[in-house]
C-alpha cells in the first residue's frame, strides 16, 4: 500500500507582491540636504539678492519634488502590474470571461448624429482636465492593471499640475516663516 502523496505547492504560493500601496504623494516634499546646507553662508547684501536666492532654493526644491512625485508613481505603477501578474498567475487555466464587444443600436446612432452635428464655434471643445478611466470595463487581470495604471499616471498628472499652480500662485509661500 503506497503511502500518499502531500498536495503539490501551488504556483502562485510563493507569488507576492511587496511593494506597499501609494495612499499618499506627501512624502515627496522630503528630500535629501544637501552638503552644503550645513556651511556657513554669508547672507546676502540686498533684499534682491535675498529674493533671487529664495526663488533659486524654491525652484531647485520643486524640481526635486517633482522628481520624487514620479518616483513615487512609477514604484505604484509597477505594484499595479506585479498585482496583475499575481492575479493572472492566480488565474492560469482558467477560461478568460466572455466579452461583448458589440456597440449598441443607440451607441452607433449617437456617434452618427455626433460626427454630423453642425460645427458650433461656441461650443466647450477643452478636454476634462484629469482623464477618468473608471468607466472602462475590463475582462481580466491585465486589463485591469493597465486600467489602474492608466488612473494613476492620470492622478499625478494632475497632482503635478496642482503643485505647479501652488509654486506659481505662492512662490514666497513657506511652512516656516
Amino acid at each position: 500500500m503506497s503511502t500518499p502523496k502531500p498536495p503539490a505547492p501551488s504556483s502562485t504560493a510563493g507569488l507576492q507582491n511587496d511593494i506597499p500601496p501609494l495612499t499618499t504623494l506627501l512624502p515627496a516634499i522630503f528630500v535629501p540636504v544637501t552638503g552644503d546646507f550645513f556651511t556657513h553662508t554669508p547672507p546676502p547684501a540686498t533684499r534682491a539678492a535675498q529674493i533671487r536666492e529664495s526663488m533659486a532654493a524654491l525652484d531647485t526644491h520643486s524640481a526635486h519634488v517633482r522628481a520624487n512625485i514620479l518616483a513615487l508613481t512609477e514604484q505604484e505603477c509597477r505594484r499595479v502590474s506585479r498585482d496583475a501578474e499575481i492575479q493572472e498567475a492566480a488565474q492560469a487555466g482558467a477560461p478568460p470571461p466572455p466579452r461583448s464587444r458589440v456597440v449598441s443600436a443607440a451607441d452607433k446612432a449617437a456617434m452618427v448624429a455626433n460626427m454630423q452635428a453642425p460645427w458650433e464655434p461656441s461650443a466647450d471643445r477643452e478636454l476634462p482636465r484629469t482623464p477618468d478611466f473608471s468607466g472602462w470595463l475590463v475582462s481580466g487581470p491585465r486589463e485591469w492593471g493597465e486600467r489602474e495604471v492608466l488612473r494613476t499616471v492620470a492622478r499625478t498628472m494632475a497632482d503635478l499640475k496642482g503643485t505647479e499652480n501652488m509654486v506659481i500662485i505662492y512662490p514666497n509661500y513657506s511652512l516656516f516663516s
